[in-house]
């Protein structure tokens, strides 16, 4: 059970680190002006609400029966570390004021499926544990 969650962590930092990559120079290479930034920001607030999107599809499909647990660990897992990384950024830019409290409420959203997440995971590998101890 730890492999598949240690697999999970070590997509999900791959993911991210790519990510941030990618965010950097889309920042580095826009035009100044005005609105320097902004592609950056709107490209940022996209992804969380593509996660928020992903991270519910996820906890749907672990209440899915006919799926292995392995694979429902993993996924919630995977969104958890994911939503987790983007929550301290979205923390970080609201305290720095970039935002101010409009991205609020993808930050409650954001918490709250990493929250599901984490509750389905020890339901699922409780349930892993008992199967392996009969």
């Amino acid at each position: 059970m730890k492999e598949t969650i240690y697999k999970s962590l070590i997509l999900s930092l791959f993911l991210t680190n790519i990510w941030s990559v990618v965010m950097f120079f889309i920042y580095f290479f826009e035009s100044p002006g005005w609105l320097h930034g902004l592609e950056t920001l709107i490209i940022f607030i996209k992804t969380c609400w593509t996660l928020i999107v992903l991270g519910l599809i996820v906890i749907l499909i672990s209440f899915i029966k006919s799926i292995k647990i392995k694979f429902k660990i993993f996924s919630l897992a995977l969104i958890a570390w994911i939503n987790v990384f983007l929550s301290i950024l979205l923390i970080t830019i609201m305290s720095l004021k970039i935002t101010g409290l409009d991205a609020f409420y993808e930050l409650v959203l954001i918490l709250i499926i990493s929250v599901i997440s984490v509750l389905l995971i020890r339901k699922l590998s409780k349930q892993v544990n008992i199967r392996s101890n009969e």
